[in-house]
């Protein structure tokens, strides 16, 4: 039986995050994930200033930063109606890099860390816990192993071992939406900007900036519009994406392989129970309409290790997360039924909101900060 200070469950993006945020030399820390080092991941992630700040923090920055493309601007506009938000910032708003880049750059300074152990692939398959410790128990391809921990950090996405374990119930939704994507080569431009258009099917396109005259292609929409979509040609598809946005970026040209999610919200009733803690997609799963998913999850690393370099508890950790795990399920869930364009009488106000925004210069200024 081996103790360690940390055990964190699930070795992807927040794990990992959380390894090399909590690693010192003092503080013993296992990182348990059930994958091996395969994973092929297409999304492309919109990374707001705060997201990069930590990830400079953790000298990953000089690594991504070759492959990261700045937003500058951000437009939104809804189809079939007049209006547009128009948000700019004196610096840039985030930046868009793809998920596999920011994947590879996060497992090579993990297994470069001297002071995590890594257990991979090794699964968890029991977990219990006293007033002081919890007790592991894994099982990976040397057998099975027993681990004590005085703090447990889930990580270990949507559908987490560690929540069900721990009978924690969860609430969840699934939107009737899939986000299909891809990349679309552009014949000029797109001068940093990104843009998001709401569809009168309830669905939404985003076109976000990436290197060399590219964008991350992000179409969510009902199962069987984004079904058809996937069917299609890669000349029809493009035929389709031009005539659903427009011609703001010019002539689409060509796109690249599409990829395909199911959309679904989940939350879990409870993110602290005992000495465990729930982060990113093991606590909330959320729609990516507003980009917020990896950004929690990144500023959730950020304040579990400073409170935990602290010594305050989970509990009290969790509640400095508070204010920022509620925008963020706001942000997502809320835009993502506004525009389920299910009302006539919100399909008009909806464009009377994005233009009136767009006047509101304080209003706009508050919408800035979140992002940033």
């Amino acid at each position: 039986m081996q103790h360690f200070d940390i055990v964190i469950i699930g070795g992807g993006f927040v794990g990992a995050a959380s390894a090399l945020a909590l690693a010192n030399p003092s503080v013993k820390i296992a990182v348990v994930d059930a994958t091996a080092l395969h994973r092929h991941d297409a999304r492309l992630f919109a990374l707001s200033d705060h997201s990069c700040a930590l990830l400079q923090r953790l000298q990953l920055w000089s690594t991504l930063m070759p492959h990261a493309t700045a937003i500058r601007d951000i437009h939104v506009s809804y189809q079939r109606h007049f209006g547009a938000l128009r948000l700019k910032h004196s610096k840039n708003l985030g930046y868009v890099i793809p998920a596999a880049v920011v994947e590879a750059a996060l497992q090579e300074a993990l297994q470069a860390q001297t002071a995590v152990t890594l257990y991979r692939p090794a699964q968890l398959i029991a977990l219990m816990q006293n007033h002081d410790q919890c007790h592991l128990t894994i099982k990976s391809d040397a057998g099975t192993l027993l681990l004590t921990a005085n703090t447990v950090i889930a990580a270990d996405g949507t559908q987490s071992t560690v929540r069900a374990l721990l009978g924690i119930e969860t609430t969840t939704k699934d939107y009737g939406q899939i986000a299909l994507v891809t990349r679309t080569q552009l014949a000029r431009s797109h001068a940093h900007i990104a843009y998001e258009r709401f569809l009168a099917d309830g669905g939404a396109i985003a076109m976000l900036p990436l290197l060399q005259d590219e964008c991350a292609t992000i179409w969510t929409g009902p199962h069987a519009k984004i079904s058809t979509l996937l069917s299609l040609s890669d000349q029809d598809f493009i035929a389709q994406l031009q005539a659903h946005f427009g011609y703001r970026l010019g002539r689409l040209l060509r796109v690249g392989m599409r990829h395909h999610y199911p959309l679904t919200f989940v939350y879990a009733s409870d993110s602290v129970k005992g000495n465990v803690i729930l982060i990113g997609n093991a606590a909330h799963t959320l729609h990516p309409i507003a980009a917020q998913g990896l950004n929690l999850a990144l500023h959730e690393v950020e304040m579990l290790a400073k409170g935990l370099s602290k010594g305050q508890s989970l509990a009290t950790i969790h509640q400095t997360m508070q204010p920022q795990i509620k925008a963020s399920l706001k942000a997502s869930d809320g835009i993502a039924r506004l525009f389920e364009g299910k009302s006539r009488v919100l399909s008009h106000l909806l464009p009377l909101g994005i233009v009136g925004l767009d006047l509101v210069t304080p209003l706009k200024r508050r919408v800035l900060s979140k992002l940033s």
